[in-house]
């Protein structure tokens, strides 16, 4: 039997990406321990807990129980948890690393940063070291530890990179997507040696020749677990889920489901005043057509978002049945939507797999990283590298969008066309077979064996 340390880091996406992988392991009747290395995170993932507890049967969560002390590790189960997070020590600590984190993100010498973190995870990397921490760390005896390698980037994963260069890494991004904003950071060093990467998509590879600075890796194409696992399900069952829903937010037959994957308003992708301008555009289309029903798919970091925030946002009555919001996750919610707007997400490769279009609502002025990219249109704009796929559409301004509500109809009829036909390129060719991930660690650990 194999023993799995997954870290959860740097949110509930991560577990997304793996949850299939994982479910993998414990079928294979391997053991999985879960580590979450961020305090902060505790009480918004509590949540996810209980539904990560149920898909591979977890019992406990390797958790610090001392937000200002990293090796105060404990298994807890969540009940425990629960009670942790409301101690009023552990909420002074967490409040006290969070000051302390604010003031390390205020130092902008990001070249001194990533040279301080290389010669840190260098010395991490010495055999001394790596042997002093197995045996201080956890006591189990792990052989993987699966994660995203770009979380090495991270503080708070610091003071674990001598236990993590014990084992085996398995990195895989905590996003579907093609980045197309890597470029913007300096490329970090870390051990290649007991490490894999694992892609959806070879179109990606950029990002780890760009970021790890090397060519030649262990580099494996595994396509989108949770889309070999779920799409058929999904598909079968589209029909129902969607009169069930409809009956439960008492909508007519003749309604359509239109999702939109939201993100804190931080000015990433999309500016204040257009993302309002957007939202108010989107709720008068709403009550114009009368034949749609938007979900929204809050961010996490939205859970202070009531309905009655959302209706002010989007220019409606809170009581009115032209949207609500929802927990499906993405690929559930393309199952029965019929297109998507976001304010540029990864989940449009959900929807792509579907066939279905997702609007990015962006601005190119006056936000972080509406031009930080390498992919552009005929005329010079800068594109997301999933637009420039066709993986999803960039509306840049409320004229655009405007255009695109007047002519819904006949609009998404094309651009589903060009949903399924950039799946099909993007991610068709390498679709992921279950079972894949359990022969790859099988190969590989009989390849260090012989």
């Amino acid at each position: 039997m194999r023993s799995y340390l997954f870290v959860l880091s740097p949110s509930i996406a991560i577990y997304n990406q793996w949850k299939d992988i994982l479910v993998e392991i414990r079928k294979n009747g391997d053991n999985v321990d879960m580590f979450l290395p961020k305090p902060r995170t505790y009480e918004n993932m509590l949540p996810s807990l209980y539904f990560i507890q149920k898909d591979i049967q977890i019992k406990n969560f390797i958790v610090q129980v001392n937000p200002l002390n990293p090796y105060s590790l404990k298994r807890l189960n969540i009940k425990d948890i629960k009670f942790l997070i409301n101690k009023r020590s552990f909420k002074f600590q967490n409040n006290i690393r969070f000051l302390l984190v604010r003031i390390v993100h205020k130092i902008k010498f990001e070249y001194f940063r990533t040279v301080l973190g290389n010669c840190i995870r260098y010395i991490s990397s010495i055999n001394s070291l790596k042997r002093f921490s197995r045996r201080c760390f956890i006591k189990n005896k792990y052989d993987f530890l699966l994660y995203d390698v770009f979380e090495e980037r991270k503080v708070y994963i610091i003071p674990f990179l001598s236990f993590f260069y014990t084992l085996y890494r398995v990195g895989l991004f905590h996003g579907n997507g093609i980045s197309s904003t890597h470029f913007k950071n300096f490329p970090i060093w870390t051990p290649k040696d007991k490490l894999l990467i694992m892609d959806f998509t070879g179109l990606n590879k950029s990002l780890y020749c760009w970021s790890l600075s090397i060519k030649n890796f262990d580099y494996q194409i595994i396509g989108i677990p949770s889309h070999a696992y779920n799409k058929d399900k999904l598909l079968k069952g589209k029909k129902f889920n969607q009169s069930e829903l409809k009956n439960k937010l008492n909508l007519g037959e003749n309604i359509n489901f239109i999702t939109l994957t939201s993100r804190p308003d931080d000015n990433t992708y999309c500016n204040s005043n257009d993302r309002k301008s957007y939202l108010k555009l989107i709720g008068k289309f709403l009550i114009n057509s009368g034949k749609w029903h938007l979900l929204i798919k809050a961010h996490p970091k939205e859970e202070a978002y009531s309905k009655d925030s959302w209706a002010n946002l989007l220019g409606l009555d809170s009581e009115s049945n032209y949207f609500s919001i929802t927990s499906k996750n993405p690929l559930e919610l393309a199952s029965i939507s019929e297109f998507g707007f976001s304010f540029v997400s990864h989940c449009c490769i959900d929807f792509a797999c579907f066939g279905k279009p997702m609007i990015e609502l962006r601005s190119v002025e006056k936000s972080i990283n509406g031009d930080i990219t390498s992919f552009f249109d005929n005329a010079g704009q800068p594109l997301t590298a999933e637009a420039s796929k066709k993986l999803s559409f960039s509306i840049k301004n409320t004229s655009e969008l405007s255009l695109f509500l007047n002519e819904a109809d006949k609009k998404i009829k094309c651009l589903t066309l060009d949903s399924e036909k950039a799946y099909k390129y993007c991610y068709g060719e390498n679709q992921y077979k279950p079972g894949l991930f359990i022969k790859l660690v099988d190969y590989k650990v009989n390849q260090n064996s012989n």
